[in-house]
């Protein structure tokens, strides 16, 4: 679970993070908030399917298997949990920085 944890809480941000560092079209704000969320689970599977039919891992694949699947799994329910408190922290720095009007925002949920 601490490599799912890093995975979600470290690498990903990170990785997301340096993949926006040439990008021009956001704030800081609104960068840390991709970079956070990332890229979904699917591409995951598909390397590791990929990877896994070039090579023979035997028992160990099973276990990459179920490792993707938690991480997936987890990173599911987090930016679940998330993705709300992170539109509305952004709203509201776009009202402090006068980007936006913050009664623009609907609740509809």
């Amino acid at each position: 679970m601490v490599l799912v944890g890093v995975s979600l809480v470290v690498a990903r941000p990170l990785a997301g993070w340096i993949g926006l560092l040439g990008f021009r079209g956001g704030t800081r704000a609104e960068n840390a908030v991709i970079a956070f969320f990332g890229i979904k689970g699917l591409g995951s599977l598909y390397y590791l399917a990929y990877g896994l039919n070039r090579t023979d891992l035997g028992e160990e694949g099973y276990l990459l298997w179920a490792l993707t699947a938690v991480t997936i799994f987890t990173s599911l329910l987090v930016h679940g949990f998330t993705a709300r408190p992170a539109m509305r922290w952004l709203d509201g720095r776009r009202a402090v920085d006068g980007q936006a009007d913050p009664r623009a925002w609907t609740d509809t949920a």
